[in-house]
């Protein structure tokens, strides 16, 4: 396997199988626009993906797609938010996150105290004060992910003329 360009060393399976397939199918396939639609249904507390993500990863990925749309199609990405059933939990900080990166803003880790309020009051739970989240238990990569990225890029590789 491929030491992943655009992560850091902490190699969560997902975030390992999005880092080994997909900046080599965009940039083979080099689109003229980077569309992507931002779903938080892989976040820990999903209740049907089951994919574990956090906020940190939700960042990498955002930065990475940054970073790829540059290199790629001279930074246009499109980017349509989806997805995702933790709707006043997970889904404005994940969708922040991302377009605070697209726009290249700094965002501050605490969420705003009035709207925190707003959203208690409404959904008659506490919700996160901050974007970022405790470290996760790391889903270190495993075997079975490996044979999986290493069966999608036999399969699917070849179709954009790249090697497995």
């Amino acid at each position: 396997m491929s030491s992943g360009t655009f992560f850091s060393s902490r190699r969560w399976a997902w975030l390992a199988a999005f880092a080994e397939i997909v900046p080599p199918v965009v940039r083979a396939f080099a689109p003229k626009v980077l569309v992507t639609q931002l779903g938080c249904d892989t976040h820990r507390t999903d209740p049907l993906a089951q994919l574990r993500l956090s906020t940190a990863a939700y960042r990498e990925t955002a930065a990475s797609l940054h970073a790829l749309a540059h290199e790629v199609t001279g930074g246009r990405w499109l980017a349509t938010g989806g997805g995702g059933y933790q709707w006043a939990t997970v889904v404005p900080r994940a969708w922040t996150i991302a377009f605070a990166e697209m726009a290249g803003a700094d965002l501050p880790d605490a969420l705003p105290e009035p709207w925190i309020e707003q959203v208690e009051l409404e959904t008659r739970g506490e919700i996160p004060a901050t974007f970022s989240e405790p470290p996760l238990e790391r889903d270190e990569l495993d075997g079975r992910t490996e044979r999986t990225i290493e069966e999608v890029k036999r399969a699917y590789f070849p179709f954009f003329g790249l090697s497995p």
